[in-house]
């Protein structure tokens, strides 16, 4: 079994005004993170003291989503910790390149392999790039070679606005089985932005997690049974009660592999900070690893995404 970090303090007994003068402590240490998405953020109102969960099947942009937050944030100046295993650091710095010097990934790809050149005017906008990134605050951390519990310590004493972790299917706490592993980094990461871990430190943590393959299993020619819900998220009972948000990506008739649409919603199916279900439309970019907010601001018909018997 592992053992979670724990605050020195002692448990004790709290009445009313105590417990009012402890939360505006909180409030008052508590501040929005502007992650560049506003229509999202004006419902789930993130902010310094969340945990946020990100869900969705393989191929629905969940890494390159988050990992546009991320960036955001560093470019504002704030300290990122990512952990993850999904992809390398060097993946994750290519994906930044390639945003920010607006050069296609493939592009990219061709030129640094051998027998490849880039052009002087790609060489001149990588430069630049590679100034903004040395200002920029993002650790990587490998839970292969340090244990969740291990980035969870440092993330204690370095003090980071943001922690994201990509994903939870892919790190684990301690010893025992999966189940096991998985509930622990919940409950860790939980702990960890809720202040519980470490006196007055309230990171936003956001937190990617994939889907059961139920979803999978579903008649392609039904399109409200294949919308994903709560539950199916991998351990989606901890997650629904330790999660202060949770959004799931959607591509309708991404199942269909004659389908190519990249019309993708992100549904909030559970939120603290305000209304759901909500589906908004996002704009995926794969050639410059970025997602965008749509124009359009509602995706219809959220009932789906609450009732899988809508039609």
């Amino acid at each position: 079994m592992s053992t979670l970090p724990t605050d020195a303090s002692p448990p004790r007994n709290t009445d009313l005004e105590t417990a009012l003068d402890d939360e505006l402590v909180i409030q008052q240490r508590s501040h929005p993170l502007n992650l560049g998405f506003p229509k999202w953020e004006k419902l789930t109102r993130p902010s310094s003291g969340l945990f946020m969960v990100l869900g969705g099947r393989p191929g629905q942009f969940k890494t390159t989503w988050a990992w546009t937050m991320a960036v955001n944030l560093a470019l504002a100046g704030k300290r990122i910790c990512w952990i993850g295993l999904e992809m390398r650091p060097g993946q994750m710095a290519a994906m930044l390149v390639s945003r920010l010097a607006h050069i296609p990934r493939k592009r990219l790809e061709d030129a640094w392999r051998p027998g490849g050149a880039l052009t002087s005017a790609e060489t001149n906008a990588i430069d630049d790039v590679r100034v903004q990134m040395s200002a920029m605050r993002i650790v990587f951390h490998d839970p292969s070679r340090n244990s969740t519990i291990d980035v969870i310590e440092s993330a204690r004493k370095v003090r980071y606005d943001a922690v994201f972790v990509d994903h939870l299917g892919l790190v684990g706490a301690g010893r025992g089985d999966e189940f096991e592993k998985l509930n622990d980094t919940i409950t860790a990461l939980r702990r960890l932005a809720h202040g519980e871990l470490a006196p007055g430190y309230y990171p936003l943590v956001i937190a990617l997690s994939q889907l059961n393959r139920e979803i999978e299993k579903t008649d392609p020619k039904k399109p409200a049974s294949r919308y994903p819900r709560m539950s199916d998220l991998r351990g989606s009972g901890r997650l629904e009660a330790d999660a202060d948000a949770i959004t799931i990506l959607h591509r309708p008739g991404s199942l269909d592999p004659e389908n190519q649409s990249l019309d993708l919603r992100a549904v909030i199916v559970k939120n603290r900070q305000g209304p759901f279900p909500v589906a908004l439309q996002l704009d995926p970019k794969p050639d410059f690893c970025l997602v965008e907010e749509a124009s359009d601001a509602l995706a219809p018909p959220a009932r789906h995404y609450s009732d899988p018997e809508a039609a």
